[in-house]
């Protein structure tokens, strides 16, 4: 009976969607007249445009950012249109700082109940000229904050069941490019922050806290320089655009709209031309596998789980593997297994979140065995709890390891891939890139992360003409392994990691760009595309995805 309820509501939700098309806007703008609105990055940019078409139609408008001389100007500009300004000197990406500034705003002006979220950075650079700090800063500002924002005032608008957070992402999480991968894959991470942190409100019913993420194609601000709209009409046309969405309760906005039309087609298509693809549908798969029996394979998280079976499984097919695992002892027995069945491997104690291990490792490794052919980046953590549960180390340790490790890897060991234009990079994500997850905000925030990543570090080699260097995403549904301990679902039992493995080769010996498994998921990633958010929840309970995690037990791998 429960899956029939929210099967009927999936169709309800449809069925409204379609109703709201034909409704004049006017009908559906909710009155905010008495709401204390704070936004952040609120000294210039979209930040600056947001406060002053807020002024007027809100009670007061609380302004934050880093810079007071630009905070000043933009509550002189918000008085001069007869609203109510206060401002604070914040850098939201200090978590204490945020903490102890809540509460000065508490007690000086009262609660919150519209959280703005569009304090950004952009570096502006192309993958091989990032530096570590340029990644750090950007993940910081524009990914860690929505973290502590969201702890800081997320609370009083559940206890209240009242509230509206609008998170501003940027439309080059559907787009993507081969330029600023930092700042593109950290707006993915908030896509996946939202999706995740919606689907967990709406479970615990605080139906009354409603959630827009909007995703504008510009954004005109200092740091954005390849993203400016040209003149400040038309940025705060976009300002205002953004407001009357949220103003209507809608969960996903996307400007320019014709780019909805564009997500959806690419959740379709494959990355390659259409030719490719009907040339992969009509032959056989193992007439296009490429010859791997030279390459030397460098997998991480090789002790246990998903990356011990890829080891095991590709020894068969290549000349040498080189393991990295953080636990000595369980990467030393999948190393003995691997040479039981006639395989050669080096190991190595590594901590991939760690970037001086990374790179004093990698540097061994060439000396010691030679260049890496074939990059599998397998190593990842999760801790399946509510994001008011979430600690600051454990969020943080979740990005370095899913995340940060990416970048850290890939600068290791891309170079010598490009010198000799050959290579193939692996990077294991998950499904809840595309389709998120419950329980798992900073899980899913991180994984989106390297998925952006991956997809902007692709077009980048592209772009530059290393057509010998190929990259493979492999997205899984969850795997019967430690780090999913206790986990279960009605609708798809865990996979086999020993069946996710043998997928991930077949992958790469045939250059595919983007793997599913199971492969039902790219069906539900392409009608999930065409869904309001609302529809996508009503769906993931019907088929149990929003409890898999209830029975958890909280181990890491």
């Amino acid at each position: 009976m429960e899956t029939l309820k929210y099967l009927l509501l999936f169709f309800y939700y449809c069925f409204l969607e379609l109703i709201f098309l034909f409704v004049p806007k006017s009908w559906l703008l909710k009155n905010i007249e008495e709401e204390i609105v704070l936004i952040t990055g609120a000294g210039r940019g979209l930040g600056k445009a947001l406060a002053v078409k807020f002024s007027g139609l809100v009670k007061h408008v609380i302004l934050w950012d880093i810079d007071e001389s630009a905070l000043k100007e933009t509550a002189k500009l918000v008085k001069q249109r007869g609203g109510n300004a206060t401002y604070y000197v914040v850098d939201v990406s200090n978590r204490r700082m945020v903490c102890e500034t809540k509460n000065k705003v508490q007690s000086e002006v009262g609660t919150v109940s519209i959280l703005v979220n569009s304090a950004s950075i952009s570096k502006g650079k192309y993958f091989q000229n990032l530096n570590d700090e340029d990644i750090a800063k950007t993940f910081e500002v524009n990914t860690y904050s929505m973290f502590w924002m969201h702890k800081a005032f997320l609370p009083e608008m559940m206890k209240e069941n009242k509230g509206h957070c609008l998170l501003i992402g940027d439309a080059s999480t559907f787009t993507s490019g081969g330029y600023n991968s930092d700042f593109m894959a950290s707006k993915a991470a908030v896509a996946g922050f939202f999706e995740s942190l919606v689907l967990e409100l709406r479970d615990a019913n605080y139906n009354g806290v409603h959630f827009t993420i909007a995703c504008p194609f510009f954004k005109a601000n200092k740091d954005s320089k390849k993203k400016k709209n040209g003149n400040k009409e038309k940025l705060y046309s976009v300002a205002e655009q953004i407001i009357d969405e949220m103003r209507q309760n809608r969960e996903i906005v996307i400007l320019p709209k014709s780019l909805y039309i564009y997500n959806t087609l690419t959740t379709m298509l494959p990355m390659k031309a259409c030719y490719l693809f009907i040339i992969l549908c009509c032959f056989p798969r193992s007439l296009l596998y490429k010859d791997i029996r030279k390459d030397r394979v460098l997998i991480t998280g090789a002790g246990n789980g998903l990356g011990k079976s890829i080891a095991l499984e590709m020894s068969k097919h290549v000349s040498q593997l080189i393991l990295w695992d953080i636990d000595i002892e369980a990467v030393k027995e999948t190393a003995r297994l691997v040479k039981n069945d006639g395989g050669q491997c080096y190991y190595y104690e590594v901590d991939v979140s760690n970037i001086d291990n990374v790179f004093e490792t990698a540097q061994k490794v060439k000396q010691e065995v030679g260049k890496v052919d074939i990059l599998v980046n397998n190593a990842g953590v999760v801790c399946g709890k509510r994001l008011l549960d979430l600690s600051e180390s454990e969020i943080k340790n979740t990005f370095n390891v899913n995340t940060f490790a990416h970048y850290w890897l890939y600068k290791a060991f891309l170079p010598e891939m490009i010198a000799e234009n050959y290579g193939h990079i692996v990077t294991v994500t998950s499904v809840v890139s595309y389709l998120s997850g419950y329980q798992v905000s900073d899980y899913v925030s991180s994984k989106s992360a390297s998925t952006a990543l991956f997809e902007a570090l692709s077009i980048e080699l592209k772009q530059d003409g290393y057509s010998g260097i190929n990259l493979t995403l492999v997205c899984p549904y969850w795997m019967n392994t430690r780090m999913f301990k206790g986990a279960e679902s009605e609708f798809l039992n865990a996979v086999e990691p020993e069946y996710v493995a043998r997928e991930i080769i077949k992958g790469i010996r045939s250059n595919q760009e983007i793997v599913f498994i199971p492969r039902v998921f790219k069906f539900l990633l392409s009608i999930s595309s065409l869904m309001p958010l609302s529809s996508r929840y009503a769906l993931f309970v019907a088929l149990g995805y929003d409890s898999f995690m209830n029975s958890f037990q909280n181990r890491s791998s």
